[in-house]
């Protein structure tokens, strides 16, 4: 379960802050795509922002629609120095039969990234650019759709492969949704092992149970960036996200699992429709 009671997160302007933690280390982004255009990236680098996520492209069939800014958008980042992910939009379920070359074009794309910057900067500096580099799977299913228990655990399974290829080229696999994507439409236990994105768009975050990031606005404004922009917050958590880098899967979060109780985590729409509000 999320371990921050009800309401320890919230919006203020465009920032986000834990009005029940002090300590609470709390980065605010941006995700940035060809929707924005081509972006100021000297305003850009001076608007307070701490970190972004660049599109990659949507999954189509078992390939990839790449993003029409992105090589342009990752060597900027790279040269300001910003720290840097790449989002993948699902707004399909990848089938059994689709994942082997979703999972190639995924890896492809981020193979790329890295060849891209490989002459540019030392490799300190590359070091530093692509230490814990989060890649996000954004789900976006269609809403209101119950899914039977067999194609959830398909699905749910399919996401688990594309983790696997993000992980092969040396990225943290993050997996994004809704209360409704997580609980209804794929198999939430499943997934307890990768760091949950919170789609949200409130001026609190309600989610009942563990997340790592939480975009919170799909409406940001902020200098050198064309149009709206989704904000999102991070929640500083270097540890968990070390493990899932080397792939533990410790005995203690099994037992904690166990301990905690085996409903923390829903297995149907209904449980998760009564814990929506903690």
């Amino acid at each position: 379960r999320n371990p921050l009671p009800y309401g320890a997160l919230e919006r203020s302007g465009r920032r986000v802050a834990s009005a029940v933690y002090d300590e609470l280390d709390i980065s605010c982004g941006v995700v940035l795509s060809d929707a924005n255009g081509k972006i100021d990236w000297e305003r850009f680098a001076d608007s307070g922002i701490e970190e972004i996520m660049l599109a990659a492209g949507n999954v189509v069939g078992n390939g990839l629609a790449r993003d029409e800014q992105l090589d342009r958008n990752w060597k900027e980042a790279f040269e300001k120095e910003i720290k840097t992910g790449l989002c993948f939009e699902i707004s399909e379920p990848v089938r059994d039969e689709m994942v082997a070359g979703v999972s190639q074009a995924v890896r492809d794309t981020i193979r790329e990234c890295r060849e891209a910057v490989t002459t540019e900067g030392s490799l300190q500096d590359q070091k530093e650019f692509f230490e814990d580099l989060p890649i996000l799977l954004r789900l976006r299913a269609e809403r209101d759709v119950h899914v039977e228990k067999e194609k959830r655990e398909e699905w749910t399974r399919t996401i688990r492969s594309l983790c696997d290829a993000v992980k092969k080229e040396g990225g943290v696999p993050v997996i994004g949704g809704d209360l409704f994507t997580f609980a209804a439409q794929f198999d939430l236990k499943g997934l307890k092992n990768y760091p949950r994105w919170l789609i949200e768009h409130d001026e609190i975050a309600s989610f009942p149970y563990s997340f790592l990031f939480w975009e919170y606005s799909l409406e940001g404004h902020m200098e050198g960036v064309p149009g709206d922009a989704v904000l999102y917050a991070r929640i500083e958590n270097t540890e968990a996200v070390k493990e899932i880098m080397d792939g533990a899967e410790t005995d203690s979060g099994k037992d904690t699992e166990t301990e905690a109780g085996k409903d923390s985590e829903p297995e149907t729409e209904t449980e998760a429709g009564k814990n929506s509000e903690p």
